[in-house]
């Protein structure tokens, strides 16, 4: 019985390894929940000619993946504006009509920690 329950607990470890691990590139997506300490930035609305602008810092040097991207919702669709993985960085851009701006980390994978510091909208 004793056996039985230790090889549930290293099975059981095991698929949490697994799912945690990260990125599969043949699947192109993630096995894991993406971890963010503080993601606090909420979607704010841009105005045509308004200037945007994103900073961010990305906490895990190691990381080999997509991270986020900014993305500009339009009545005409999403354009996404990559994140580089870089340490710490920034994107501006000029709205060239009404938008919604927003950050899209459907790209981050388990290991990967990204604080987004800022997203402001200015005139």
């Amino acid at each position: 019985m004793r056996a039985l329950r230790i090889t549930a607990a290293v099975f059981s470890l095991a698929l949490t390894l697994v799912f945690t691990s990260g990125c599969d590139e043949l699947l192109n997506g993630c096995l894991a929940v993406f971890t963010i300490e503080e993601f606090n930035v909420s979607p704010n609305p841009a105005t045509a000619g308004q200037s945007v602008l994103v900073t961010w810092e990305l906490l895990n040097e190691e990381s080999t993946f997509p991270h986020c991207n900014v993305a500009v919702i339009t009545p005409g669709g999403t354009e996404l504006i990559a994140i580089d993985r870089t340490d710490s960085g920034s994107v501006s851009f000029t709205a060239t009509e009404d938008a919604t701006v927003a950050i899209d980390c459907s790209q981050l994978c388990g290991g990967d920690e990204m604080k987004v510091r800022e997203l402001m909208v200015t005139e």
